[in-house]
């Protein structure tokens, strides 16, 4: 039982049980008393702090460094607002990804963080959100074809274009953007990596051109945002991912 409580308050409070917690809990001769101290933590303010540190840490790993430590305070006082509001995983997903960095108001608790700590280049928000959010390193792909996988250079740069601004096209209409390899002439427009043929919005602009990719996120047939959700959590409570490397989940063997 001591252990039990000790390992519970660790994985959700992020702390050992204080004294009186340890007693407490030992003098309960209750048959339920464990879910009871589950329960008991996961509605107390030390677990939505510290699984806001623990998806922060997920998401946004580039907050650990001293380049962008001053991200982390904001990013997670939003992100313990939404856990005690009980936000569903993928409408926190939605939250990051639409987010309208030109209508935020100074000293708001958003989660802009996201995007500062990736420069806000859409080559490097294409490989953070496809690596935090579905478990895949598309990095490889960035400047060739991935040696071990099945992603393309092209499939890269599409997945960056939705990132990038629209362009005005004729009638002064937004149209989906293109986005130039560096050093190179090769531009591509925005493409889903199952290669589904996109509905593009009447009224596009850049939040909802993200949106495009965020439903396709939540509803593609290989479920890798739930997978990659599940494959983090099991990691933190039991040590050890069920797929590793945790951003590699679009290996064949976890398809099923």
């Amino acid at each position: 039982d001591a252990e039990f409580l000790r390992r519970i308050s660790l994985d959700l409070g992020g702390r050992i049980p204080t004294i009186v917690e340890v007693y407490d809990f030992l003098e309960n001769t209750s048959e339920s008393r464990r879910s009871e101290a589950i329960t008991r933590l996961m509605n107390s303010g030390v677990y939505y702090r510290n699984m806001a540190t623990f998806w922060r840490r997920s998401w946004v790993p580039q907050a650990d460094t001293p380049e962008f430590d001053s991200v982390t305070g904001n990013f997670e006082r939003w992100l313990m607002h939404r856990l005690q509001q009980k936000t569903p995983y993928d409408e926190l997903v939605t939250e990051i990804l639409s987010l309208d960095q030109a209508a935020i108001v100074p000293e708001s608790t958003t989660p802009v963080g996201f995007y500062d700590a990736n420069l806000a280049k859409p080559e490097n928000l294409a490989a953070s959100s496809t690596r935090a959010f579905l478990g895949i390193n598309l990095d490889c792909a960035q400047c060739h074809d991935h040696p071990f996988s099945r992603w393309t250079r092209e499939q890269f740069w599409q997945t960056a274009a939705f990132f990038a601004p629209p362009v005005m096209g004729k009638g002064d209409r937004p149209q989906p953007p293109e986005v130039q390899i560096p050093d190179t002439k090769l531009a591509y427009k925005p493409a889903l990596l199952s290669k589904t043929k996109i509905q593009w919005p009447q009224q596009l602009d850049s939040v909802s051109l993200r949106l495009v990719l965020v439903d396709w996120m939540k509803t593609n047939q290989e479920q890798l945002l739930a997978k990659n959700a599940v494959n983090r959590l099991w990691a933190h409570f039991f040590g050890e991912a069920i797929i590793e490397p945790m951003d590699d989940l679009s290996r064949d063997e976890f398809q099923s």
